[in-house]
């Protein structure tokens, strides 16, 4: 109500508040190993902190579609799943939870490389002790040597 001095005073208005606590965010989820390099083939990880928060996944790049699901680019992760071949790859990631906000989505760079072998097939190619740098230690100009027919 509102009074002023010389004035008939307002008529009485109510108004009711209802205060509730925002949503819970999900936790992002972690993809494993993470971005980097890595020998192919490679096995790929999600966990999220949220407790029975779903993990939906892309190994292309693109951004995880939840609607509709299920759909041709989005999967759900329930098991590492294993990455093949070379070159660079994304994995994309978001977690949801009912009443809660989805998480945000992680994002992994992953680049697979062939794995190195000998030519037995089941040994390093190289050991620290087939590989030869010098001057060692070198402020500047170095040379390395690996052996011979092996480059």
């Amino acid at each position: 109500m509102a009074v002023k001095t010389g004035m008939a005073n307002s008529s009485v208005t109510a108004a009711f508040l209802s205060f509730t606590n925002p949503p819970a965010v999900v936790a992002t989820p972690v993809i494993t190993p993470g971005s980097g390099s890595f020998g192919s083939p490679l096995s790929v990880g999600n966990r999220c902190a949220t407790p029975g928060a779903p993990i939906y996944y892309t190994p292309n790049g693109n951004p995880p579609l939840l609607s509709p699901f299920p759909n041709s680019i989005t999967r759900i992760f329930t098991a590492p799943f294993s990455l093949t071949g070379t070159g660079p790859r994304t994995i994309r990631a978001i977690a949801t939870a009912p009443g809660q906000i989805n998480s945000a989505v992680a994002v992994a760079n992953l680049t697979l490389v062939p794995a190195r072998i000998g030519l037995s097939g089941d040994e390093p190619a190289e050991t620290e002790a087939d590989i030869r740098v010098y001057p060692n230690p070198s402020a500047g100009l170095f040379q390395v040597q690996v052996p011979a027919g092996e480059s």
